[in-house]
């Protein structure tokens, strides 16, 4: 029997999302794993017809999943990989895709969003909105931000950065100035854990 998950999302509305100044083609390929989830694979092109993306990007929807922001289940947007070349990163394309997918997702009913984050990865999705799933996630890269914040970074006597930590508890509330490299460390450093995250739709 044919396995039919088209109407969770169809591929029209999933192409909507990429239609944005700075992409000007995307090849989309999407699969039935089961009635109640569609896995969609989509590569992104600049205007010169270079590749955007440092592997294809990886959505499944999933027509009933469990919630991370309530108990109970609904239907879910995962995002398994975005991955841009260096040289596209900064330009806002993430934030652009972002409004078009909660626009997109809000029509077809979905209830969330959900992605594992790499570490340098979680300030970026941070500012668009979402959520830390545990709260020990955020404890954690707090902690390795202050190493950071007393070791690495430039600019501040060691009682000044200290003074800032005092003020400054939780990573949510750590001011952008003091985060702005603190991605790339991660990134040089090996950190590669992953943090859990969801984003409310509604």
């Amino acid at each position: 029997m044919k396995m039919d998950c088209n109407t969770i999302i169809n591929d029209n509305d999933i192409g909507q999302i990429y239609i944005i100044n700075g992409i000007n083609r995307k090849d989309l390929f999407s699969e039935c794993e089961s009635d109640n989830i569609k896995k969609t694979t989509i590569n992104i092109y600049d205007n010169s017809s270079n590749k955007m993306n440092l592997a294809p990007i990886e959505r499944k929807y999933h027509k009933v999943l469990g919630l991370r922001s309530f108990t109970g289940d609904g239907k879910v947007a995962e995002h398994k990989l975005f991955v841009l070349y260096d040289n596209f990163r900064g330009h806002g394309i993430a934030k652009k895709l972002h409004r078009n997918e909660m626009h997109i997702y809000a029509n077809n009913d979905f209830v969330e969003i959900q992605l594992d984050a790499a570490w340098d990865g979680v300030l970026v999705w941070k500012k668009l909105g979402f959520e830390y799933y545990k709260k020990q996630d955020e404890n954690a890269l707090y902690a390795v931000w202050t190493n950071y914040f007393l070791n690495d970074y430039t600019g501040l006597s060691f009682n000044d950065k200290l003074s800032i930590i005092s003020k400054y508890m939780t990573m949510s509330s750590v001011p952008k100035k003091y985060t702005n490299d603190f991605g790339r460390w991660l990134h040089n450093n090996n950190h590669n854990f992953v943090v859990p995250m969801y984003k409310r739709l509604g």
